[in-house]
């Protein structure tokens, strides 16, 4: 099993993954399924580019398998 992080161009791999995993837990998530499929690919982008929150993909041998996101906020505001 191989993790990385997404970058940039794992955008339309990162929206695949992310909106199965909220069809298949809603509840799990802080954002529903609606909301996140109605996001542009802009959006999704600059999800899979990190610049608000990081995400890593899991991948048995090609096939992704899972995903974690970790949001960050700027505390020296």
């Amino acid at each position: 099993m191989e993790i990385r992080v997404t970058q940039k161009q794992d955008w339309l791999l990162l929206k695949q993954i992310r909106l199965a995993a909220l069809q298949d837990t809603p509840t799990a998530f802080g954002v529903s399924y609606q909301t996140a499929a109605a996001d542009s690919d802009a959006q999704w982008q600059v999800r899979a580019a990190g610049e608000r929150t990081r995400f890593w993909l899991a991948f048995d041998d090609d096939r992704p398998v899972g995903l974690v996101g970790a949001g960050f906020r700027d505390f020296a505001r």
